[in-house]
């Protein structure tokens, strides 16, 4: 797809990411897709559904419809957190990408290696079990009545370390975040300092989750919370390799070890 110098352009990447269509060929793309413009328009509109999706998946709740805040509705909007599933995740990666990669919607093949600012995420064999722990731990920090925003950060920080997919880990996982952001403050995200952002993801390799809960928090405009909060479960996903992996699930559940 070409573009004239009068014509208008799709949204270009955010300030500090530039997507290079050579390193989009070589993940494999479908046919259609000839060029970066038809890349970047193609998932701009699957960015679009996956947000969709992702709205129904939490039964987004608008305060406009509403004559006052009951305590029944704000407990609904936290409550909704707990209903996002692995599918719902692989789902939302397919949606996004479905139009450009064939494999989208597809975890990482083995041998596939991801990494995260210098991490290694999480095995391909261990993918799916790392999504389930991640959706049963959002659970339990509901249910154990963590503020909401804890809840957020963690499934935030344990979903870029796992890495599921060969691309589009960030996208998607903001995506997600967005939804229950929106969910549970009705309020939009936006991602506008992102130098700020990736601070805070990368101070999260310590456990630390308060950093990306106050950037999230800032962004649309809440009160912080108390700095140097921990996780209260392992962030990293266990290595196949690792004894532990073979824990009855309770237990990986639980782990607080880094």
């Amino acid at each position: 797809m070409q573009f004239g110098p009068g014509e208008n352009r799709p949204p270009q990447p955010a300030s500090g990411h530039r997507y290079n269509w050579s390193n989009i060929e070589k993940l494999g793309v479908c046919p259609e897709v000839r060029d970066l413009d038809t890349y970047l328009v193609r998932t701009l509109t699957g960015g679009q559904l996956a947000r969709s999706y992702l709205r129904d998946v939490h039964g987004t709740l608008n305060s406009s419809d509403f004559s006052f805040q009951s305590i029944k509705v704000e407990h609904d909007k936290i409550t909704a957190l707990q209903k996002l599933q692995p599918a719902d995740i692989t789902a939302t990666h397919d949606l996004f990408f479905k139009d450009v990669h064939p494999w989208a919607g597809t975890v990482r093949r083995p041998f596939d290696v991801a990494t995260f600012n210098g991490l290694v995420g999480a095995d391909s064999i261990r993918i799916e079990t790392e999504l389930e722990l991640t959706c049963a731990q959002i659970k339990i920090l509901i249910d154990e009545a963590w503020a909401p925003i804890y809840a957020i950060a963690v499934c935030h920080l344990r979903l870029a370390r796992i890495h599921p997919f060969q691309d589009g880990n960030g996208r998607v996982i903001r995506e997600i975040t967005a939804a229950q952001i929106e969910c549970v403050y009705d309020k939009p995200l936006t991602w506008s300092n992102r130098e700020r952002y990736f601070d805070a993801l990368r101070g999260a390799s310590a456990g630390i989750v308060s950093p990306l809960c106050n950037y999230l928090l800032e962004e649309i405009g809440e009160q912080s919370v108390p700095e140097r909060v921990t996780s209260p479960f392992r962030l990293a996903p266990f290595l196949a390799g690792d004894a532990r992996a073979l824990l009855p699930f309770d237990e990986q559940l639980r782990s607080t070890i880094l």
